[in-house]
């Protein structure tokens, strides 16, 4: 009787094993399953907050509600250029989520308390800082951050341009847009696709 316990008994545990499903998979990690097997992944902008730090104040550059305005329009075209926007409600789609300190930059500033805002020159650059979360029902699937970025220039000739763009103090209200673009194409990039 014993040797057919011994037999018998570890077939029936494994046949058991076998044929149950397992039941510990949470619901945290169907979701994150769902959210990698979904082809194509579409997103939607649920909150985008941007904050402005400027230690300069110049004519013609964006207040912080344009600017906060200018990112939604930039984040939502390019979401459509790549594809990625939300086209049907009906289908599945993850939420984001983009905190980000926009952080003006303009040449010589940094001796402004020798001579005020006339030793100041005109507009460098914009450094970048951003953590994204993306969410999909109701859990989150992805999280990046990016830490003081600067918009890339291009390769090498638009790197040049830029650098002397810098030397000569001629940047403009127009080139912080340029890079405001540039930012949100690396933002959107870096959602999965």
């Amino acid at each position: 009787m014993k040797k057919f316990l011994m037999v018998i008994l570890p077939v029936v545990l494994g046949m058991v094993g076998c044929a149950s499903n397992p039941t510990n998979i949470d619901k945290k990690s169907q979701n994150i399953i769902a959210f990698t097997n979904m082809h194509p992944k579409q997103y939607k902008l649920n909150d985008v907050n941007i904050r402005l730090e400027s230690s300069v104040q110049k004519e013609g550059f964006l207040t912080k509600d344009n600017i906060q305005q200018t990112y939604v329009d930039e984040l939502n075209k390019q979401l459509e250029r790549q594809h990625k926007n939300i086209s049907n409600l009906s289908t599945g789609f993850a939420l984001v989520d983009i905190g980000l300190i926009h952080k003006r930059v303009f040449m010589g500033e940094g001796l402004k308390f020798i001579g005020g805002d006339k030793l100041v020159g005109g507009y460098a650059d914009t450094v970048f800082t951003y953590n994204v979360k993306v969410t999909y029902n109701g859990e989150v699937v992805q999280t990046f951050q990016r830490k003081q970025q600067i918009a890339s220039k291009g390769g090498m000739i638009g790197n040049f341009k830029k650098i002397a763009r810098d030397l000569s103090s001629t940047g403009t209200p127009q080139n912080e847009i340029e890079d405001i673009e540039k930012a949100v194409m690396t933002i959107v990039n870096d959602l999965q696709p």
